[in-house]
């Protein structure tokens, strides 16, 4: 039990998801290598290539880090992490 009588602390995001990553960015040949340089180092990594297809993902997984390129077609990154935002996606489980 913890001393302010809290018997179980929320953590979020949940541990679960910590070591997995979202790589966003137009350009194929950054979310390979990214990808593959995070999963060499024991992470989980899912890459797409647009800021539509970012919101899409994070509502089928939480995801403890999202690399996000601010210049992408259609939404940008910027718009892409105001919807984020917007839809609390931070608070949902995988």
């Amino acid at each position: 039990m913890i001393s302010n009588g809290i018997s179980q602390l929320e953590v979020w995001p949940p541990l679960a998801c910590l070591n997995q990553y979202l790589i966003v960015d137009d350009e194929r040949g950054i979310r390979e290598t990214l990808s593959a340089v995070l999963r060499d180092e024991g992470f989980t990594a899912d890459a797409v290539g647009t800021g539509e297809e970012c919101l899409k993902a994070i509502t089928r997984r939480a995801y403890g880090c999202v690399l996000l390129d601010v210049w992408l077609p259609g939404i940008n990154g910027l718009e892409t992490l105001s919807q984020m935002r917007e839809s609390n996606c931070e608070r949902r489980g995988p």
